[in-house]
Formats: C-alpha cells, structure tokens, sequence
C-alpha cells in the first residue's frame, strides 16, 4: 500500500538555507558597517605650534590636563622652516570612546535585522504554498491522497515538516549572527571601555527569539515558530475548501494573536501559545477530514 512519505524536501530546504544565509550575512555586514563607523568616528586629530622644544612640551603638558591622559594621544615632531629654523608641532588625537565608548545594544538597534525575519516568513509561505500546489497539477485534487486507507493526518505532518524545519533553521542562523556580531564588538572594544551590557540578548530583536532573561517563555516562541507554517497550511487548506471550511479559519487567525502576543510579552500569558498551538494542529486535522477540500 502507497503511503504518503513524512521526510523534508532537501533540495528546496537547500535554496531556503541559502537564501537565509545571504540575508544572513547582509545583517552582519550592516552591523560591521556599524562599528567601522564607530572606529572611524572615535579620534579627533588636531594640532598646535611651539616655537621652541620647551614651549612645545609645556603645551603638550597643558593638553594632557586639559584632556585627560587617557582620553588624548600626543606627538611632538620638529617641522623645519627657512633659515635654517625650526618650530615644534604637537599633534594630539582625542579618544571619544574614553567619555562616550560604543554600546552594543545601540550598533544593534541600526543593524538591518528585519530582511532574515521576513524573509524567514516569506520563505515559509512560499514555500507550503508550493508544496501543496504541487499535489494539484496531476488532477487538480488532492482527494486522491486524501482518500488512501491513512490517516488524513499524515498528510499535513508531509507538508508541515519541511516548513517547520525551515523556521528552526532561522531560529538556529540567527543565533550564531548575534554570537558573531556579539564576538567581533568584544575584539575591537578594549575590555576598559565596556561600560554598558555585552549581552545581545537584551537587544529586543533577539530578546523575542531568545528570552534568556526570562527563560518561561521559551516554549511559547518555539511554539511561536511552530504557529507561523501550521496556520498558512491550515489557510491554504482553506482555500481549497468550500463554504464550509471557512468555519475552520477562526482557529488560525487565533494561532496569528498568539505569535503577536508571543512577541509582546504580554505578562503572564506565555502559557496560552501552547495551548492555541495544540488547537490550530486539531483544527487543520479536523478541517482535512471533514472540510470540503477538492
């Protein structure tokens, strides 16, 4: 007897990965854009004139009280003049860094996080729309699937699988982009200047995807994930149906609330994700086994 096979599809998670990965890699170049910018800002050069050695190194002795000596760098050189004479130029460069040194969590907040998170999401739409689709073109059905001695069941954990590992994977890329950027910050930031959080996991971006600080909701974002290719199944599963499947659509625009509420941190509520999760997934079982899909 035929069965309807639960395995991912390699070739298309392939070009998903890659595609994940450029947008990947876009996100971290914004955010080394960001810190050459901060490298390139932090001296200020400057410069004065003394027209013997003493007086330079008494201007020199000035500049350092002036400003500090770990905050200013400075340089007496001789320049000559005609007639064989000469004037001191003292060159000194101005730290910012030691007044105003670079947050990591404000170089987060210009890099360009959003392409991998809705790309991330519109990969996953494409991409259980495409998969469905496919079973449509020998006869314009999928009945004939639906209708094998199986569980209808099995059919939607063949088309949510591919999708769901999908979402992992932008969960696991993202992941080693905030190791990455939170690892380059550390080797060119002295450890003398750190003065604020070296944790990207209060950046909210990653707090969302990764709630260290308040581990209680892990579930929920992994269920979050999870929503996202489970209600666009169950809306193309919708789509295929008749008047009376559109009855089934309430549950999926629920499992939506759900990934928005996931993402606010509503207080105490990291419990009800799960939970809607579970309904959305008996919801589609139901919907395949008694909505009228073509």
């Amino acid at each position: 007897m035929r069965r309807i096979p639960i395995k991912p599809h390699i070739r298309i998670l392939l070009v998903c990965l890659v595609i994940l990965l450029i947008c990947a890699l876009i996100q971290f170049s914004s955010f080394f854009a960001s810190v050459q910018r901060e490298i390139n800002n932090r001296y200020s050069d400057r410069h004065e004139i003394g027209d013997t050695y003493e007086q330079a190194v008494q201007i020199d002795a000035e500049i350092k009280a002036r400003y500090g000596e770990l905050r200013v760098q400075t340089n007496i050189r001789r320049l000559a003049l005609y007639n064989n004479e000469f004037n001191c130029v003292i060159e000194y460069k101005i730290d910012s860094w030691v007044d105003q040194p670079p947050q990591l969590i404000d170089l987060l907040s210009v890099t360009i996080n959003a392409p991998l998170a809705s790309s991330a999401v519109i990969l996953t739409l494409f991409l259980v729309a495409f998969l469905i689709e496919r079973d449509y073109k020998p006869t314009r059905s999928v009945l004939t699937l639906l209708r094998m001695p199986q569980p209808r069941c099995r059919y939607l954990h063949s088309k949510l699988i591919s999708p769901a590992i999908l979402m992992l994977l932008f969960w696991g890329l993202q992941l080693s982009v905030a190791v990455c950027q939170r690892t380059y910050f550390l080797s060119v930031v002295p450890e003398a200047l750190r003065t604020g959080s070296i944790s990207p996991w209060l950046f909210d971006f990653y707090r969302i995807l990764y709630p260290v600080y308040d581990p209680v909701w892990f579930p929920a974002t992994v269920c979050a994930l999870c929503m996202i290719p489970l209600s666009i199944i169950s809306f193309v599963f919708i789509t295929k149906g008749g008047l009376k499947s559109w009855v089934y659509g309430l549950l999926p625009v629920t499992g939506v609330a759900a990934v928005i509420l996931t993402v606010n941190r509503v207080s105490n509520m990291w419990w009800i994700t799960p939970v809607i999760l579970a309904a959305v997934y008996i919801n589609s079982i139901e919907l395949l086994n008694k909505g009228q899909i073509v």
